[in-house]
């Protein structure tokens, strides 16, 4: 192995927070392997709000951290690689080998500032929607949260109704105007932003309702 790479939070665990307990234990086995740690960090000011520490204190047992500007952060395109002045240099020069440069990308950065300044506070409220969503849905027939604690902005769960598959559930949702997505088998994925208000989480529960709740064809 060359690198040992965390994703926090997790997209996998339903969007969950690394343990801070865990993350130095994986710094120790790095360490004692001689491996540099990074951190994929696309939604970390989601991790960093969710437990109420700083992007910094999030990103201290890493040696190097990318994060994503479109995600959360709402910017249109983007993402940034932070680590020592040798290892920014040697992605600059693997960006450029691999298709990713790009020139006049003061546009980009413009977006990328606005996003940094202005969208950190607002990831409270996509996580106040994604519990506000969860507790909705929690107990409709057919809906099993997975997991049932909601870390982030992201609200996973498993559809537990006979003869009626992740596609077509998502086809029924779309055409009521709601998109959602999936990870794995069985198990469907919403993400809050801050495009979504509270009534379309109303608006996001009753079609699930009304899916769940169609007579079968």
């Amino acid at each position: 192995p060359g690198v040992i790479v965390l994703e926090n939070p997790h997209c996998q665990s339903g969007g969950r927070v690394l343990p801070a307990s865990y993350i130095k234990e994986v710094r120790e086995l790095a360490d004692e392997r001689g491996l540099p740690l990074h951190l994929d960090g696309a939604r970390v000011f989601n991790a960093a709000i969710a437990s109420k520490r700083t992007p910094a204190e999030m990103a201290k047992d890493f040696d190097s951290v990318m994060f994503s500007l479109s995600k959360g952060l709402a910017a249109p395109f983007g993402s940034m690689v932070c680590g020592t002045r040798p290892f920014i240099d040697r992605v600059r020069r693997y960006r450029k080998l691999l298709g990713g440069g790009l020139r006049q990308a003061g546009f980009m950065a413009s977006a990328a500032i606005v996003a940094l300044q202005t969208m950190v506070d607002q990831l409270i409220e996509d996580h106040r929607r994604a519990q506000l969503l969860a507790t909705k849905i929690r107990d409709i027939p057919g809906i099993r949260l997975e997991p049932s604690v909601i870390d982030t902005n992201m609200v996973f769960f498993r559809l537990e109704q006979d003869g009626l598959s992740v596609p077509d559930f998502l086809a029924a949702l779309s055409q009521r105007g709601v998109r959602m997505g999936t990870l794995r088998e069985g198990v469907v994925r919403a993400v809050l932003h801050y495009l979504v208000s509270d009534h379309d989480v109303d608006t996001t529960a009753n079609a699930i309702r009304s899916v769940l709740q169609a007579e079968p064809r």
